[in-house]
This record gives C-alpha cells, sequence and structure tokens, in this order.
C-alpha cells in the first residue's frame, strides 16, 4: 500500500474517496465527475438562491408597509383617536342629567316601588284594564268598596282616559275610613261627548279584606242602566309602570 501511494504521489495524484470522484487512472491528471450528483447540486443552489429571493420580496412588502402613509402607524393612531372619541361619547351619555346613570336611577326607583307592592311593603294596587265607552250616553261612573277587615279603610280610585297616550287623569274619588263591614260608594261624571277607553285603577288601604266595584251607567231615564260592570274577583293587580 505504501509504495501505490509513493507510486501516486510521484504522478502529482492525490488518492480520490467515495464522494463522487476517482481518477480513473492512478496517475490521470483529469478525475472522473459524477454528473448527476454535479446536477443535483446545482439545481439545490438554484432553489436556495430563489427561495431566499422570494424571503427578500416579502421583507421589502413588509418595510415598505410599515412605513406607508396608509398602513402601519398612522392607521392604528387614526383608530385609536376614533375609540377614544367613541369612549368620550359613551361617558358624556353617562353623566347626562336626561340619560344614563339618572335615567337608570329612575327606573331602578320604579321598579323598587314594584318590588316593595309585591313584598307587601304597600298595598298593590288594583286595576279594570280598560273599558270601552261606546256611546254618548254611557257617561257616568259609579264605584264601590266593601270593608271586611275589623278596623276602617280607605281607597283612591283613579279614572283615565285613552283617547291618547299615555293618557290623561279625568277624575279622582276618594273614599276614606269605611267602616268595618260597612260599604262606601262615589260617582264620576265623564267628559262631554267622551268616546274613548278609560282604565280605573285603584290604590286601597290594605291588601285583603276591601271589596271593590265599578260600573258605567247609561244616562237613560228612568232606570239608568248599567253598561259594563266590574266585580270584585275581576280586579286585577297593579304590578306596573303605569299607575
Amino acid at each position: 500500500m505504501t509504495d501505490r501511494n509513493d507510486s501516486l504521489k510521484r504522478c502529482g495524484c492525490d488518492v480520490w474517496d467515495d464522494c463522487g470522484c476517482k481518477p480513473s487512472d492512478p496517475c490521470s491528471p483529469h478525475p472522473n465527475y459524477d454528473p448527476k450528483l454535479i446536477k443535483e447540486i446545482l439545481e439545490s443552489i438554484c432553489n436556495l438562491k430563489q427561495q431566499i429571493a422570494d424571503c427578500e420580496n416579502v421583507l421589502n412588502r413588509i418595510v415598505r408597509a410599515i412605513f406607508s402613509d396608509s398602513f402601519g402607524l398612522p392607521e392604528i393612531k387614526s383608530e385609536v383617536s376614533f375609540i377614544e372619541s367613541t369612549v368620550t361619547n359613551i361617558n358624556n351619555e353617562i353623566i347626562s342629567p336626561t340619560f344614563g346613570l339618572q335615567e337608570i336611577k329612575s327606573e331602578v326607583s320604579a321598579i323598587l316601588g314594584i318590588l316593595e307592592e309585591q313584598n307587601g311593603t304597600v298595598p298593590l294596587g288594583r286595576t279594570t284594564g280598560p273599558i270601552r265607552i261606546s256611546t254618548r250616553l254611557e257617561s257616568a261612573l259609579e264605584v264601590k268598596a266593601y270593608n271586611g277587615t275589623n278596623t276602617p279603610q280607605s281607597v283612591t280610585f283613579v279614572v283615565r282616559e285613552f283617547s291618547n297616550c299615555p293618557g290623561d287623569i279625568i277624575d279622582t274619588i276618594v273614599l276614606t275610613n269605611i267602616p268595618p263591614c260597612c260599604v262606601d260608594f262615589g260617582i264620576s261624571f265623564f267628559p262631554p261627548d267622551i268616546v274613548t277607553n278609560v282604565v280605573i285603577n285603584a290604590f286601597p288601604s290594605t291588601d285583603s279584606g276591601l271589596y271593590l266595584y265599578a260600573a258605567t251607567i247609561n244616562n237613560v231615564a228612568p232606570t239608568f242602566p248599567k253598561v259594563t260592570e266590574i266585580l270584585a274577583e275581576q280586579w286585577l293587580p297593579l304590578a306596573t309602570f303605569c299607575v
């Protein structure tokens, strides 16, 4: 083996390994190359150059976008300014005396009032619901209250008409200090030529033991017949904002 290497050195040649290049002749000045391997290496280099060029193009687009007047920081600042303006408008509405907290407090107060009525803190109101006044002869309203408790009781009837919304109070009838086991009554006359819907709301001094009645009356002598009657069991709880 030493003699062979010495012979190669004397011929001016190196010993080639198995990487693709070997001399066809130990003393040949031109080694043989593997064309397929060389082609694959060149293709890999070309692909790598193309990928590097693509990366450079992407980076250039990113840089241009960052420093663009219509994109990047100026656009973000514009959006931030819009958000700040929106937040300011919301804050102004919240502290407005006609909107926001004041309005919410008013609604909460009304809700609490209804809850107090439902929980028995104050007596629950009653209502007839809408009653149609269909002719001009139906001109009067009669209300009654029977006190079935052992103490004097009172009730206030509020009559509303709805030729427009939210309706107007046309009369209030107050029956006070009704003795135990007694009946009291009142009469109210509708405005002339009224043809509309009316609602009668009652506010008693107790939740139980006070029985209510209402009826509309035709102004036809001598009987003055009743048109619509609301009996005690037909009065409904008035647990709404509308009183």
